[in-house]
């Protein structure tokens, strides 16, 4: 695959004002891997498309859908993602399903389902990590675990970065 549309991250309770920050996290943290051409699908042109403003990795999609994204972005394949659990209180967790559909047949190329908790040890401690490598590493993270164990916005970052990295395993360079 060289041209991947990637759609607006999918949750049925969240505001679109909010799924916007995730949708950019999730992008940009997708386009880092450059393991393909990004076409980024806003809500605003789904929905013109399909009169939808987001589309569940699970839910059965609209009649001609590939052939539609295909058609009108030029793309090889479709990357759904729902957000299938959050909690934006200590400890933040973020539950992420998500497909790379081929547009062409239609056949599920990746998927991915996972729910990230700075509840356990060793997701904390990950985050951590990721906080160090995108950070000035010279300075000390707080003892409460730095500003990724607070702020939903930079786990979300994290947590894509995690997800897609699983991503380039499938479709190495």
């Amino acid at each position: 695959m060289r041209r991947v549309a990637f759609l607006p991250i999918w949750n049925a309770r969240l505001p679109a004002e909010y799924l916007q920050d995730v949708d950019s996290a999730f992008s940009t943290e997708l386009a880092k891997r450059a393991l393909f051409e990004i076409v980024p699908i806003s809500r605003t042109q789904l929905s013109n498309i399909f009169g939808e403003r987001q589309l569940s990795s699970v839910e059965i999609l609209p009649a001609e859908a590939l052939a539609k994204l295909r058609a009108q972005f030029g793309v090889d394949g479709v990357l759904f993602t729902d957000l299938t659990q959050f909690s934006p209180y200590r400890p933040i967790s973020m539950g992420v399903r998500s497909k790379l559909v081929d547009a062409q047949s239609g056949s599920i190329r990746w998927a991915f389902d996972y729910v990230y908790d700075t509840g356990n040890g060793s997701v904390a401690a990950a985050a951590k990590n990721y906080q160090r490598l995108y950070t000035n590493p010279n300075l000390p993270l707080p003892s409460d675990g730095g500003s990724i164990l607070l702020s939903p916005s930079r786990f979300s970052r994290y947590v894509a970065s995690e997800t897609y990295g699983t991503l380039g395993l499938q479709f190495p360079h």
